[in-house]
């Protein structure tokens, strides 16, 4: 499918006014536009944290450097790339520079960080997005305006969808309300993942009356494959870049048990780790304790 027609990327908020946010981060939010703090956004994927950062881009017109740390996470991007563009002299007055998952950054990484955002305060600023806020250090935080984004208004959410359906001509009715609804729970907070998956249900004009959830699968099967691989840096990325449901990843897992090294262990671990799964305050730790624990034992 052309990215052009790709619906999360067509109806994508331009605007600030159309972000579906928490009302009570809002205020500071808008504020940020006018005040240029240096701003730490955390929240699991699909919840706004890209968008808002090139809104903010676009509306500010701030010379900018964008960085993904989850490819970039060393101490020498910030020797390097970091501290050139932050020292170097801007056109707008204030840069930006963006750092994009930067719960990937490595403690090295962050304690060099804190230093260099002091250093550039008076001519750069830092936008930071992350989905686990506990990665990074208390040091850069606090010189930070931390914003958590989390829970978008689900009604607001259910209009969205409702409207692109209508704007993209599909029937709407009774039936297709239901299909959003459920829809929205299964991928909720995610609102991207919301949508890709409405319009993957959308087949010769009409929405199906039971969703399909394939996208999913395709992600529990990408980490199936990189846990077989014993690709622990790759199975991190994938649950960084992803909402996860663990629970169905763990029933996902169950189901492939049989083309683990020992069926009986693995059957074993994806039990125990199902059931830490509603009582862990961090669930993606769980996970992991789960899949090294199985290359130790060799159950991979």
């Amino acid at each position: 499918m052309n990215k052009s027609r790709m619906w999360w990327h067509l109806y994508e908020p331009k605007k600030f006014e159309d972000m579906i946010l928490n009302p009570e981060i809002k205020p500071y939010l808008e504020e940020a536009f006018e005040k240029v703090p240096n701003l730490m956004l955390i929240g699991p994927p699909g919840v706004g944290k890209g968008t808002y950062t090139r809104i903010f881009l676009k509306k500010t017109k701030l010379d900018n450097m964008w960085i993904n740390a989850s490819d970039e996470r060393g101490i020498d991007t910030i020797r390097t790339k970091v501290k050139e563009f932050g020292r170097a002299m801007g056109f707008t007055g204030l840069k930006i520079i963006v750092m994009n998952e930067a719960d990937a950054l490595t403690p090295d990484a962050q304690r060099t960080l804190r230093d260099e955002i002091e250093f550039v305060q008076g001519v750069t600023r830092f936008i930071f997005q992350a989905n686990y806020g506990h990665m990074i250090i208390d040091a850069i935080k606090s010189r930070c305006q931390v914003v958590e984004m989390t829970n978008p208004p689900a009604k607001e959410i259910f209009n969205h969808c409702y409207k692109i359906l209508k704007d993209e001509k599909i029937t709407t009715g009774p039936k297709e309300k239901k299909t959003v609804i459920e829809i929205i729970k299964r991928c909720y907070p995610d609102i991207r993942s919301t949508i890709n998956t409405l319009q993957q249900n959308v087949v010769k004009g009409k929405l199906r009356d039971k969703p399909v959830f394939s996208a999913t699968e395709e992600t529990f099967a990408e980490i199936f494959g990189a846990m077989k691989a014993k690709d622990v840096d790759s199975i991190r990325k994938i649950l960084r870049s992803n909402y996860i449901s663990y629970a169905d990843l763990y029933g996902y897992l169950f189901e492939q048990a049989g083309e683990f090294a020992s069926p009986g262990d693995a059957i074993l671990a994806i039990g125990e780790a199902l059931r830490w799964d509603s009582l862990v305050a961090i669930k993606e730790i769980n996970f992991m304790y789960m899949v090294m624990d199985m290359i130790k034992r060799g159950i991979i």
